[in-house]
């Protein structure tokens, strides 16, 4: 799924959160209060704001599993001097249902006097700033999709992490010997020697990225260990010689993807 798809479908997600909350807030709560007993009525109240709360963020992963399968592969640069990791979206995505739940859940409401009905609570400055509030967390939900996510690149001299608010570059001969220790789904934690002689961690944020983080993992070893190999970084025939060595290593160790 092209990342401008991905990002179209987390964004339908969110708005289906909010819209949601709003809609049980305003709808379907009120319908409740009229059914005998009340504690049918509240009972039934509670499963609606389960479904509410867990069906978009469960349904949203059910779709997107496929891209949850990394592959293990990186892109190329346009120049040919780079293998880039592309990004996934659906850590943000989530991010993003999450913030538009908030959103709907930091509108304040009230029953309207005599009536089965809702509407925004009269408290003056305080409903105020919760429409403010959650106006703001609507849109930071959609920033958190819709803005560049991370990258990661590779080439000859080392390996770049970037991220919206910074970024770390390493060279090859700065890691520590051994490679990365065992990688888990979330992080690749990289040893490397500061300039005052410290050995110091990078933290890769995998979960981000669309890729293997075995594979990765085995590649940013790989390089570390084997200086001869890192001018091919970037180009077609080092890409599938990688690709290859990697499919056939988990072919004898029966090892899986992390």
């Amino acid at each position: 799924m092209p990342v401008a798809r991905e990002r179209v479908t987390a964004t339908l997600f969110a708005v289906t959160t909010l819209v949601a909350v709003v809609v049980n807030k305003f709808v379907v709560q009120p319908l409740l209060w009229r059914i005998e007993p009340v504690a049918v009525g509240f009972s039934i109240g509670v499963l609606v704001l389960i479904a509410v709360c867990a069906g978009p963020p469960v349904w949203y992963v059910w779709v997107t599993r496929a891209l949850r399968r990394r592959p293990a592969t990186f892109g190329l640069a346009p120049d040919g001097a780079a293998f880039v990791v592309a990004e996934s979206v659906v850590p943000r995505g989530l991010t993003g249902i999450l913030l538009m739940f908030g959103a709907g859940s930091m509108l304040l409401t009230e029953r309207v006097p005599d009536t089965d009905r809702v509407r925004l609570a009269q408290l003056g400055w305080a409903t105020t700033a919760s429409l403010a509030v959650a106006v703001a967390l609507a849109v930071i939900a959609l920033v958190v999709i819709w803005l560049p996510g991370p990258s990661l690149v590779l080439t000859p001299d080392g390996i770049s992490v970037r991220y919206p608010l910074r970024r770390r570059e390493l060279r090859w001969d700065e890691l520590l010997p051994g490679g990365p220790p065992p990688v888990s789904r979330w992080y690749l934690t990289l040893m490397y020697r500061s300039p005052d002689g410290r050995p110091k961690r990078l933290n890769v944020a995998v979960f981000s990225f669309d890729v293997d983080p075995v594979f990765l993992a085995t590649v940013v070893r790989h390089y570390n260990e084997r200086p001869e190999d890192r001018g091919g970084v970037g180009t077609p025939g080092e890409l599938e010689r990688l690709e290859s060595s990697y499919a056939a290593w988990r072919a004898a160790t029966g090892a899986r993807p992390a």
